[in-house]
């Protein structure tokens, strides 16, 4: 009877341990493999940790997170990842090419079995005039905007005599670049007479792919038809040359993205990146302003993203992911506290005072908080880079090194520079067809 008992209570116990094992198997939440390219900016390891572990408990989730290489582009990193056999669900940092090479998977299904309207929440100028909108497919949630505003050195403005630009978007309609060139020649400043000037009224153009969306055009148009040859777009570019081209204009090269001359005392006013706000606090006499309109206001539209990888295995629960990533509070956390972006919510400037005057104190003013938020209403990326058969073209390459080369020194007329960059482009799309391109 002992031998008995003893054994039944061994059998018990080893039911009682198999029983254990298996509730901590069912229990065992789903791995989900997340990509970034690069560790956030702005946390440590234990950080990161700690946010995705609380993210984990949010969707039930064991969320592990993969980096790239730093010299490897985004797309090509991930492409290593998975090479090396690890299944990609997820990418919180996404890169265009990510889409062009099928490497995501379009969100519009998700997003239309969802009860709750999650791109409400959202600029729409920033997500529909992004790289992410791809031929009519969401392809990404957006994470970041970066834009061009107008940066001015207020000191300059009181010494001669010149008003301060508008703080609002499109509530002045004689904020124009015709009004920047009538207040330039005055805010430049000749001192000895030679014709070269101490201070140049503008320095800083800003990225001269830009230039069509002030006045309303663009390179190419919905349908991939080339606009070179239009004269509204040779109109804009016209005045992209001229302007840079006046007395007034100088201290920064007209290719640089950084308005160098204003920052260095050079330049009264010029076209800044949200990007290089850090350089507009350091400088107490500096301030910002709506870029000034053609026949419209724009500003250059730079963002970033997340998606699903197309040959996810946990695809339900990446698009739980990114809806926790994608509310107001957590992108915040995430993107703007950790990353050092300012994200696309349209609440978004409430957090973002507060976290630019945790890094730059009072000199944050709601003034620029203002000028950063509302430029995402007039965002946009040239359609060219929309347009797969205009990207495979190298459509910039014919594009750009003319303008800097030949045409800012008035080698050659903007008419024949666009008229040669339509044949040249024109081909390539041609020879991308015929490849079989799509």
């Amino acid at each position: 009877m002992r031998a008995t008992a003893r054994h039944v209570s061994v059998f018990l116990a080893l039911l009682l341990l198999l029983a254990s094992l298996s509730g901590s198997l069912a229990a065992a939440a789903p791995k989900l493999h997340v990509y970034l390219h690069l560790p956030p900016a702005n946390m440590n390891e234990a950080q990161v940790k700690q946010f995705f572990a609380k993210a984990g408990q949010a969707i039930d989730a064991d969320i592990e997170v993969h980096y790239g290489k730093p010299d490897q582009s985004p797309a090509l990193a991930a492409i290593f990842l998975k090479e090396s056999g690890i299944p990609l669900d997820v990418a919180l940092y996404t890169h265009p090419d990510m889409v062009y090479q099928g490497l995501l998977e379009p969100l519009d299904s998700y997003l239309a079995a969802e009860k709750e309207p999650i791109m409400d929440r959202y600029l729409t100028a920033v997500w529909k005039n992004s790289e992410w909108y791809f031929q009519g497919k969401l392809y990404a949630l957006p994470t970041s905007r970066n834009h061009f505003l107008l940066v001015y050195n207020r000191d300059m403005f009181d010494a001669a005599g010149v008003p301060a630009p508008p703080s609002d978007w499109g509530k002045d309609p004689t904020w124009t670049w015709d009004k920047v060139a009538s207040i330039a020649p005055k805010l430049t400043v000749d001192r000895n007479g030679d014709r070269k000037p101490e201070v140049y009224g503008f320095s800083g153009l800003g990225w001269p792919l830009i230039w069509p969306g002030f006045f309303g055009t663009d390179f190419v148009d919905e349908n991939g038809k080339s606009l070179l040859r239009t004269e509204q777009l040779q109109k804009a570019l016209e005045f992209f040359v001229d302007f840079a081209n006046k007395p007034f204009y100088g201290g920064t090269n007209v290719g640089d993205w950084y308005p160098r001359g204003v920052f260095e005392g050079q330049g009264a006013m010029g076209l800044v990146g949200t990007w290089d706000y850090r350089a507009v606090v350091e400088k107490p006499y500096l301030d910002l302003a709506p870029s000034p309109m053609g026949t419209q206001h724009s500003t250059i539209n730079f963002v970033d993203g997340m998606g699903i990888f197309k040959d996810s295995k946990s695809k339900d629960l990446g698009w739980k992911l990114l809806k926790y990533m994608s509310s107001l509070e957590n992108s915040a956390e995430f993107y703007m506290k950790g990353m050092g972006w300012i994200i696309p919510h349209k609440d978004a400037w409430k957090p973002l005072v507060d976290y630019y005057k945790s890094s730059f104190g009072e000199k944050t003013t709601l003034r620029h908080i203002m000028v950063m938020a509302n430029a995402g209403n007039y965002g946009y990326i040239p359609r060219g880079f929309r347009i797969l058969s205009w990207r495979m073209s190298n459509w910039t390459g014919f594009i750009e090194p003319p303008l800097f080369e030949k045409v800012l020194p008035r080698e050659m007329s903007v008419e024949a520079w666009l008229t040669e960059a339509d044949r040249l482009i024109n081909n390539a799309v041609a020879e991308y067809y015929k490849k079989g391109g799509k």
